[in-house]
Order: C-alpha cells, then sequence, then structure tokens
C-alpha cells in the first residue's frame, strides 16, 4: 500500500519513465523507502494492470524506448484513499537492530561497547548528513519527512548514549577492587 501511493504521489505531477523514477527513490528517497528497481517495475506493471496508470511508448533519435508512466482518474481516485488510510493508520515500528541489543550481554562488556559506539559514529554520520536537510527543504513537501527521519534519529542517539552509559558503568562496577574484609 505505502509503495503503490509513493509511486502514484510522484507520478501525480511528473510524467515519467521508470529509469527517472527509480533514480529519483534512490538518490533522493532512500532514506524514506527501500524500494529496488525490480520492485518499482513491478510495482509500476500492477499499478498499469489495475488500470490506475497508463503507459506509453517513445524514443528520442536513436537512444532506446522508454517506457512514460502517467496516472489515470482511477489511479488519482486510488491515490486519494492510499493516502487517507496512510495517514489515518499507525504502524508500530519495527527496530531490527534491537535483535542485537537482546544478546548483548553474550559478548564481552569492552566488545558490546565498541560495537555499539561504531554503531553511535554511524548514526552521528547520518544526523550530519539529513539535520541541514530539514531547514534545506522547508515549505517543501519533503520537510515534514525529513523532520520526522531527524526526530528518529536524535531519538535514537539518545537512547543509544543512554545505553553506552549504563554498560559502562556497570563494567566499571564490576572492575572495581572489592574490599578486603577486616
Amino acid at each position: 500500500m505505502n509503495r503503490e501511493l509513493l509511486i502514484l504521489g510522484l507520478l501525480r505531477g511528473w510524467d515519467t519513465h521508470g529509469y527517472q523514477l527509480v533514480d529519483f527513490l534512490e538518490k533522493r528517497l532512500a532514506y524514506l523507502v527501500d524500494l529496488k528497481k525490480p520492485t518499482t517495475y513491478a510495482l509500476l506493471e500492477r499499478l498499469r494492470r489495475d488500470g490506475h496508470v497508463t503507459m506509453t511508448v517513445e524514443r528520442e533519435g536513436n537512444r532506446p524506448e522508454r517506457r512514460v508512466y502517467q496516472v489515470t482518474s482511477e489511479g488519482e481516485a486510488y491515490f486519494f484513499r492510499l493516502l487517507r488510510e496512510n495517514l489515518r493508520s499507525f504502524a508500530r515500528p519495527r527496530f531490527p537492530n534491537a535483535i542485537g541489543i537482546y544478546f548483548i550481554q553474550a559478548l564481552p562488556s569492552e566488545e558490546a561497547e565498541a560495537l555499539l559506539n561504531e554503531r553511535l559514529s554511524a548514526l552521528e554520520e547520518e544526523l550530519q548528513e539529513f539535520e541541514p536537510k530539514v531547514p534545506a527543504h522547508a515549505g517543501l513537501a519533503a520537510e515534514p519527512v525529513l523532520q520526522h527521519y531527524v526526530v528518529h534519529l536524535q531519538a535514537e542517539r539518545t537512547w543509544l548514549t543512554s545505553l553506552l552509559r549504563t554498560l559502562v558503568e556497570a563494567h566499571r562496577q564490576r572492575s572495581l577492587p572489592t574490599e578486603a574484609a577486616e
């Protein structure tokens, strides 16, 4: 549903060929959706078969033929139905990286801390890339989506920093010499 919403939403204002759409998704919206080229083409074909988009073939000079997609009136109605469903619904977030946290005690504490610090560094790089994009997209459709992403990254950083502090403190407590009984 969400992938169809995305494809239809992008095509609403932009009659384009599949390559341009895939390129846009990979370069501009990879943080939002993981949509590979074959999946995008399969979605376009399903939307075409279902009457939500039309496809015309065009050729420029000696270049290969291109399939250009355009939203139909049925596709427009379907887009609005999907949009309303998406906006009213709540999907429980999933955190696949949390599975490792579940088993973190299996590792020596120094190794766990080092791995989590690597994770924190990667998270900081992602924040450095995306935080400046929010004001750069002020007033555009992407602004609230980017804000949402950045807020989640910031929350992850806060949580991860707290977890690291807890692990470091627990390790420090275990490392303290026990006082000899007198």
